[in-house]
């Protein structure tokens, strides 16, 4: 069954996050240079404009999730444009009006900056961070910061000085915390590689290379608890003792590798087949009815006694197999497809018994 990598729902997750916090932002300050009097031509426009940018962003990403680079980038870029139009409209506008003070004049954005940045720190590789990161903080926070530093007046007053640390020393640090944040992000992706490695080893059997009874009872339980449509293939490979007996269990082993690599090629890609034990091998597919699970048990029977393996010759094989029915345990499942490979056994081998979901003797 397959697993969705942790680290692409952390990164769609987070993309999703950022760009509601941005619609939000974008909104909130929409409504609130509406309601203010005296508010500057650019706060009624920008703000509008860029929360029709970023919900334009997330219908594209939810209508297309395979976007989500371009949308991710994207909404970077837009979130620096929209940062960097007020900072040069207002340093400009304090420049040529020596009756308008910035740290008065200048809206509320110092913090939004560090924001954007690290967004860029997680997901943007390290060079091109580093790049996009200085790139935003030249053109949104260097302004300022020429500004203040030749007018002494407001460089010293509160808000100077909370401008200063924000888009000076605060930015020093998280520019210097990304290869930092891109070190540990490498750290923890390559141990996140090395556990999925060790599950996929403990899950397969070392001979055939298909799943172990293990990690085969564990997608069983699955199927158990949705309670979704699904069948059971048990069977035996007729006479294996016999094989073993003849030519030697190296032999046995690679007809059991054989018709492994038989089945490989057999099954539907959702499938999910186990060396239960032995010489014994179980299959769940889902998404069967009775019809097609007869089909794919017969077409199995003969993928095995078809082609004869060398030097045992032609190697048959008995099936059991059933439905999931809905008040099915593991115990209950796994001794009705048992019974059904027993019956295939006791009527000759080399044949598919199915056991249906209530049989007869139930009803």
């Amino acid at each position: 069954m397959p697993i969705r990598d942790p680290g692409e729902r952390f990164f769609r997750s987070t993309a999703l996050a950022m760009l509601l916090l941005a619609l939000f932002a974008s909104g909130s300050a929409t409504v609130i240079h509406y309601l203010e009097p005296d508010a500057y031509l650019l706060d009624r426009i920008l703000p509008p404009v860029m929360t029709v940018i970023f919900t334009s962003l997330l219908v594209a990403l939810r209508l297309r999730p395979g976007w989500i680079m371009k949308i991710t980038r994207l909404t970077l870029a837009a979130s620096i444009v929209a940062l960097t139009i007020p900072s040069w409209f207002y340093v400009s506008q304090a420049f040529a009006s020596p009756d308008i003070r910035l740290v008065d004049s200048f809206p509320p954005i110092s913090t939004a900056l560090i924001v954007v940045i690290i967004l860029i720190m997680i997901f943007l590789p390290t060079r091109q961070a580093f790049c996009t990161a200085l790139f935003a903080w030249s053109s949104v926070a260097l302004p300022v910061l020429i500004y203040l530093l030749g007018h002494n007046d407001e460089l010293w007053s509160y808000r100077g000085k909370d401008m200063m640390i924000s888009y000076g020393p605060a930015f020093l640090v998280v520019l210097v915390l990304i290869p930092f944040h891109r070190g540990l992000q490498n750290k923890v992706e390559r141990l996140h590689a090395d556990h999925e490695h060790m599950q996929n080893v403990a899950d397969l059997d070392p001979l055939t290379r298909l799943f172990n009874r293990r990690a085969c009872e564990r997608h069983l339980q699955q199927i158990l608890i949705e309670g979704c449509r699904a069948g059971v293939v048990l069977f035996d490979i007729d006479h294996f003792k016999r094989i073993n007996d003849t030519f030697g269990h190296p032999t046995g082993d690679a007809v059991l590798k054989e018709i492994a690599d038989r089945f490989n090629h057999a099954i539907r890609k959702d499938g999910c087949v186990s060396r239960w034990g032995g010489e014994e091998f179980l299959m769940i597919l889902r998404r069967v009815d009775e019809q097609a699970l007869m089909g794919i048990g017969e077409r199995l029977r003969q993928v095995i006694s078809e082609d004869p393996i060398e030097p045992v010759g032609r190697v048959t094989a008995s099936f059991g197999v059933t439905m999931v029915r809905p008040m099915d345990t593991m115990s209950s499942l796994l001794e009705r497809v048992d019974r059904g490979l027993y019956q295939a056994k006791e009527a000759g081998r080399d044949c598919v018994v199915f056991l249906p979901e209530v049989e007869l003797s139930e009803v």
